[in-house]
C-alpha cells in the first residue's frame, strides 16, 4: 500500500512539472516610430499683408460727377489649407450723404466690383451684377452670410441698379463661395485673386465738406457651415 501511495505521489509530481513546462513559438514584430501630426495653415493676405492692410482709398475734394480711380485688393490664401469661402465686410464710421452717393458701377466695362483672377468675365465675377441679378452657374457664387441669394429689391435701397457704399455696408458680409465650375483662386491654398473696385460720385450729392471712413474686412473660412 505504501509503495502504491509513493507511486501516486511521484506521478502527480511529474504531472505538475510537465504542466509547468514552457514551449517556444515564432514571433515577428515591426515597429513604426516617429508618426507625426501637424496642423495645416490657412493664412489670408491682403495686398501681401497680414492682420492689417494699408488702405487703398484716400480720396479728397470729391465733387458730384467725379470718377474715383480703380482701386484693387489682392486676396491670397498663403497657407496650406483650402478655404471654402471668403467673407467681405464693409463698415462705415458715419451715415452720410457722401456714402450714399459713392456708387459702384453695375456692370459693363467699368466692373464696379469684380472678383477673380483677371478682369475677364471668363475667370472672375462682377459682384454688383450678381448681387442685383442673382444667377446660377457662375465663376463664384455670391450669397449673404446665411448662404442665401440677395434680394435685389432689399439690397438696392435707392432702386437705381447700382450699389452705394452705404448699401454695401448695410448688406455685409458678402460671401464669395467656390462655384461648381471650380474657379477658386484666392480661396485654394497657394493662390491669389483680386477685388477690383470702380466707383464714382453721383450727381445727387448735395452735402459739402462731409467725410466718411470705410473699413474693409476680409475673412477666409474653411467650411461651408461657417458664417
Amino acid at each position: 500500500m505504501k509503495k502504491i501511495l509513493l507511486s501516486l505521489v511521484a506521478i502527480v509530481a511529474v504531472a505538475a512539472i510537465a504542466g509547468g513546462a514552457t514551449y517556444s513559438y515564432f514571433t515577428s514584430t515591426v515597429t513604426s516610430p516617429g508618426n507625426s501630426f501637424a496642423a495645416g495653415t490657412m493664412i489670408l493676405e491682403i495686398n501681401d499683408q497680414q492682420t492689417t492692410a494699408t488702405a487703398v482709398f484716400n480720396e479728397a475734394n470729391l465733387a458730384p460727377g467725379d470718377v474715383i480711380p480703380q482701386r484693387v485688393f489682392k486676396v491670397e490664401n498663403a497657407g496650406t489649407i483650402n478655404a471654402d469661402h471668403l467673407n467681405i465686410t464693409v463698415a462705415l464710421d458715419a451715415d452720410t450723404d457722401l456714402a450714399d452717393e459713392i456708387k459702384f458701377y453695375p456692370g459693363g466695362a467699368q466692373n464696379g466690383l469684380r472678383f477673380g483672377l483677371t478682369q475677364s468675365g471668363a475667370d472672375s465675377e462682377n459682384l454688383v451684377e450678381e448681387i442685383l441679378n442673382p444667377a446660377a452657374g457662375n465663376d463664384y457664387l455670391v450669397t449673404d452670410m446665411n448662404g442665401n441669394a440677395f434680394v435685389p429689391a432689399t439690397v438696392d435701397i435707392d432702386h437705381d441698379n447700382t450699389l452705394s457704399l452705404t448699401e454695401l455696408a448695410a448688406m455685409s458680409p458678402l460671401k464669395i463661395r467656390i462655384a461648381a465650375d471650380g474657379d477658386d483662386e484666392g480661396l485654394r491654398a497657394g493662390t491669389s485673386a483680386y477685388l477690383w473696385m470702380n466707383s464714382y460720385v453721383d450727381t445727387d450729392l448735395t452735402h459739402q465738406g462731409e467725410t466718411v471712413n470705410a473699413t474693409f474686412n476680409f475673412e477666409l473660412q474653411q467650411h461651408s457651415s461657417q458664417n
